[in-house]
């Protein structure tokens, strides 16, 4: 699987030729994050067929041999001319959302059947030691004897056999392995080792995420279902985390042939990334080998209510995606939009169907002993509101899912920082100097409230280690002492 920092260096400028009808046109690919290009010159314009959005497929062979597909690519501003010796040349821009190298190695139709990704920072959430260090001082003669004749004859110098410290790698092992509405979901791990003289020895282990489809998929919905698991990671983090490799299969098998993908969309982790920084292994639960088979639950109960959150989680994640690069009380009304979403967030004593309906017959009686004529569908429209329960009820509802960590009355300052921002913001109305300090740390706690409430649901513990909160229950906590700092 290559990374795309590996495929956007490969292909950072390379000669393309693209065939349709027996015609050759050739031009030039350059990928290179959000400025990838592809230039294509010949005598007419190509009218690529597109979908009613304006996207459109395309293959071109590229000077390497190899095949690239380009996925819902779009056309660039316009098309340039330029005459040459009296003869008309187009020359078309377009840009490539998805690029995929080897296609061929796709199922039909370009479905995908299986993938695999890797995620910046994953190896925090599989903090698992694969080397075992043991100390040689003293070592008896027998055992000595021992560790020669496992070494060999061929590998062993009398002069210089005189090892102080034994380090053995253990063969990584898979951390777990689930089912989730018939596909499988897995995190196995690839290994390196490079040995030299002296100090240049490295050996490392990376966690890598798969996916097996029962049905094979599309493309797109391939790469929907890597950003849904991602998000469960991100959410860990508090942070939105970058993938930064793809490799699709057309079988179940991820050996005989891979398609690399390259999304020039996705915003890569670069060096001293503070969401990478930040995080450590100890503020991340169930990271532990011994923990893998909880971690696991987890993680089905957390995909499990995918269908029901999705608009919830997506929005969190829109949130973490930009929390760290403005303060804007946008954000709250994102996140007070999630909250909205969750049908689950329903007080016990909301009236049934049945009592609105008798209610409204009842109003509907008096409004004729009144003489005031109104039907009682109206009535029945305007009582059925009782049913939806209010922002601030289900903000309450959501606080008291975390009641664990977030006490009733930091509750109370929150919800009411949270409904005033958001009331002044959703109606058209200003943020005033005095309360713009307040609109940082009410979105961070929010968000972290969010998650909280969504992982403590699925079974993660509110605790990372013994002395260690999880990172949204640091993030509330931290955020609350800032808005009390505040003095507003």
């Amino acid at each position: 699987m290559k990374s795309f920092a590996e495929i956007e260096k490969e292909y950072e400028k390379i000669p393309i030729d693209y065939v349709r009808d027996g015609t050759k046109t050739s031009g030039v690919l350059s990928l290179s994050r959000r400025k990838s290009d592809i230039i294509l010159s010949s005598e007419q314009s190509l009218n690529f067929h597109a979908e009613g959005n304006g996207w459109f497929d395309f293959r071109v062979k590229a000077a390497n041999g190899k095949t690239i597909l380009f996925h819902n690519a779009l056309m660039g501003a316009g098309t340039q001319y330029h005459s040459m010796y009296n003869s008309l040349q187009c020359e078309e821009h377009i840009f490539p959302n998805v690029v995929v190298v080897n296609p061929e190695n796709l199922a039909e139709a370009e479905k995908v059947k299986s993938l695999t990704f890797q995620i910046s920072g994953l190896e925090t959430f599989f903090h698992y030691n694969h080397v075992t260090h043991c100390s040689l001082h003293k070592l008896p003669s027998e055992d000595m004897a021992l560790l020669q004749r496992i070494v060999g004859e061929q590998n062993k110098l009398d002069a210089f056999f005189d090892p102080s410290d034994l380090y053995i790698t253990h063969h990584p092992q898979q951390a777990f392995k689930l089912q989730y509405e018939k596909d499988v979901y897995e995190i196995s791990f690839s290994g390196t080792f490079n040995g030299g003289w002296g100090s240049k020895i490295r050996h490392s282990y990376q966690p890598i995420a798969r996916i097996i489809f029962e049905v094979p998929r599309s493309i797109d919905d391939a790469l929907d279902a890597i950003w849904e698991w991602k998000r469960f990671f991100s959410q860990l983090a508090m942070a939105d985390l970058s993938v930064t490799a793809i490799a699709f299969y057309g079988t179940e098998e991820s050996f005989g042939g891979d398609a690399s993908v390259y999304l020039p969309n996705v915003v890569l982790p670069y060096e001293g990334d503070v969401n990478n920084a930040r995080l450590h292994p100890g503020d991340i639960p169930l990271n532990l080998w011994e923990d893998r088979d909880r971690l696991k639950e987890a993680t089905a109960s957390w995909l499990s209510r995918n269908n029901t959150r999705q608009q919830f989680r997506c929005s969190i994640s829109s949130v973490l995606r930009k929390m760290d690069q403005r303060v804007s009380p946008d954000d709250i009304v994102t996140l007070c939009s999630a909250v909205d979403s969750l049908k689950e967030l329903v007080p016990s004593s909301l009236p049934s169907k049945e009592e609105v309906r008798i209610l409204a017959r009842a109003a509907r009686s008096a409004a004729k002993t009144a003489r005031i004529n109104i039907k009682e569908d109206r009535i029945s429209g305007v009582l059925a509101s009782l049913r939806s329960p209010s922002l601030e009820t289900k903000l309450n509802l959501l606080m008291e899912h975390i009641s664990e960590i977030l006490l009733e009355a930091d509750a109370k300052i929150l919800i009411r920082s949270v409904i005033k921002i958001r009331n002044n913001t959703a109606h058209g109305g200003s943020i005033y100097e005095e309360t713009m300090p307040l609109v940082g740390p009410t979105t961070e706690a929010l968000a972290g409230a969010c998650v909280m409430f969504d992982l403590l649901s699925c079974g993660i513990p509110i605790k990372a280690k013994p002395h260690s909160l999880i990172y949204s229950a640091q993030k509330v906590k931290q955020a609350l002492k800032a808005m009390k700092e505040t003095g507003i």
